[in-house]
């Protein structure tokens, strides 16, 4: 008597490297899909006024250079043994205890 071993593959979708190939391509078009979803859903989160913007940086800058050359300093004499509540500050909250100051040079 003789066996025959007769090796039948078993049908593709049932091999899991066929799976494992079909599923990046899967990934990447999931991510796509997704990325354009996101894309048209959000904001673009552009500054609308940018030129404003920098226009008002640069007026800053030149601002504090120029009280750099004409040498302009600043003082605030402060008492921090008798602390003060600004306007409006209930009495339940804490009162400020230290006010701190900086001298442009």
């Amino acid at each position: 008597m003789q066996t025959e071993s007769t090796d039948v593959a078993p049908p593709w979708y049932r091999q899991p490297w066929p799976w494992f190939l079909i599923s990046l391509p899967a990934a990447a078009i999931i991510g796509c899909i997704v990325t354009t979803v996101l894309a048209v859903r959000s904001a673009d989160g552009v500054v609308a006024d940018y030129y404003q913007r920098g226009l008002s940086i640069n007026n800053e800058l030149t601002r504090t250079r120029r009280a750099r050359g004409l040498e302009a300093n600043a003082a605030l004499p402060i008492d921090e043994t008798r602390p003060t509540r600004p306007e409006g500050q209930r009495s339940s909250e804490p009162s400020p205890a230290r006010t701190e100051s900086t001298t442009v040079r």
